[in-house]
């Protein structure tokens, strides 16, 4: 009975030392309890102490037990911490505890919801010097879901409206008063039961000064005032004579649309700004520039010549909606949707905003997963910030360079 005895106060010590070292623990009046305070308050005979071999000895094998265990208490402790200052930051901005009504209390959070809740935790400091209005949305959020009726749920538990839900892509606009920030870290936080949503981030047309409206045969020539360079940097003239034209590729143009031109076929068009297969006429020129230097037909007389010039367009119009320039991340989930379920080879984003969000990325992973390569600008603000969606893990982040096949000032890198 006395070496159990004995092993059992060896556990709680070493437990106790070792959390000493690096947790506060808080009570109302946030008193600190420190390794010494332990040892002052258990006045025990001297003769009674154990030291750390006593421990080895008394415990042998179990001492791995012990160490898992406090490494397990500190992973918990800083979980706690964090959601800890997610109510804090929600109660900042709301002066309201409960300012969300929650999830009805039969509802239970599957495993993959609650992976998206931990997945939104790391992208929670990209909000900081995020601004809304400018790159998102103000007063909406997103995520998505499978119908109409969870969808119409998730907003009861925001006290929001839903503003749109189709292709599995709903939007959130949130009650006055109530900031996107404040919905974001409360949806991330795990003991809120809530659904991770994320800020509609903005997404721009990369525009890199180079864009020409015209495309001309002609432009494949040196002498031509508009010669097209690059087919000469990546090696197309090499491919074409082996005969690799890109035909039977499927690329998707996901950007401001493509206008009807000579020198391009698109195989299928879709707004998914507007869930429709109308509307996608390119309003300010960057869409169909894209789709000229993928798959402008070439030999024909006009024009320049794309890369892949058999290759078959499908327009998804994502940019430029009512006279604006930019789209939403929701637009952007929502397109490559589509291209997923058209069964492209290829999707091609020039566009991009700064903030990541889960679902987008989750949308990128699911192209990437059905067989789909998933090509992204880098950025064109000429600096090193992460722009996203090419900074994605999977997508296949491209650089802008210059006629001296180094890197363009404009690009980011």
């Amino acid at each position: 009975m006395k070496r159990k005895t004995n092993k059992l106060l060896a556990y709680l010590l070493v437990l106790v030392m070792a959390l000493s070292s690096s947790v506060t623990v808080f009570a109302e009046g946030t008193a600190t309890i420190s390794g010494n305070d332990v040892i002052e308050d258990t006045q025990e005979p001297a003769d009674d102490s154990v030291s750390s071999n006593d421990v080895t000895e008394e415990t042998g094998e179990d001492t791995d037990e012990i160490i898992n265990v406090d490494q397990e208490t500190e992973e918990a402790v800083s979980d706690n911490d964090l959601d800890a200052a997610l109510d804090q930051e929600g109660e900042k901005e709301t002066d309201s505890e409960d300012m969300f009504p929650g999830l009805p209390a039969n509802y239970t959070l599957s495993a993959e919801q609650l992976s998206q809740k931990e997945s939104l935790r790391g992208y929670l400091d990209q909000m900081n010097d995020a601004e809304a209005g400018v790159d998102y949305v103000e007063n909406e959020v997103f995520f998505s879901c499978s119908t109409r009726e969870e969808a119409e749920l998730y907003a009861e538990a925001f006290g929001a409206e839903l503003k749109s839900y189709f292709d599995n892509v709903a939007v959130l606009c949130l009650p006055e008063g109530v900031t996107v920030t404040a919905a974001v870290r409360a949806s991330a936080n795990m003991e809120k039961h809530l659904p991770a949503v994320s800020p509609n981030y903005y997404r721009y047309p990369m525009n890199s000064g180079y864009a020409t409206a015209s495309y001309d045969d002609p432009m494949l020539q040196t002498s031509h005032s508009g010669y097209q360079w690059h087919h000469q940097v990546v090696g197309s003239v090499y491919a074409w004579d082996n005969g690799y034209k890109g035909a039977g590729v499927k690329v998707a143009v996901l950007d401001s649309g493509i206008s009807p031109h000579e020198d391009l076929e698109i195989a299928d068009s879709y707004n998914a700004a507007a869930g429709a297969t109308s509307g996608t006429v390119d309003e300010n020129g960057h869409g169909t520039h894209v789709g000229g230097i993928i798959a402008a037909r070439h030999n024909n007389g006009t024009g320049g010549s794309g890369v892949a010039p058999e290759a078959a367009l499908y327009n998804i119009k994502v940019l430029g909606q009512n006279d604006e320039e930019a789209g939403t991340t929701a637009t952007l989930v929502r397109g490559i949707n589509k291209a997923i379920e058209w069964q492209v080879d290829i999707i091609n984003m020039s566009l991009g905003g700064y903030g990541g969000t889960p679902a987008e990325e989750d949308a990128v992973n699911r192209a990437v997963k059905a067989g789909i390569a998933v090509f992204v600008a880098a950025g064109n603000d000429g600096s090193l910030t992460a722009c996203f969606p090419g900074a994605y893990e999977k997508s296949i982040c491209v650089a802008a360079t210059d006629t001296n096949n180094a890197k363009a000032y404009f690009s980011n890198y």
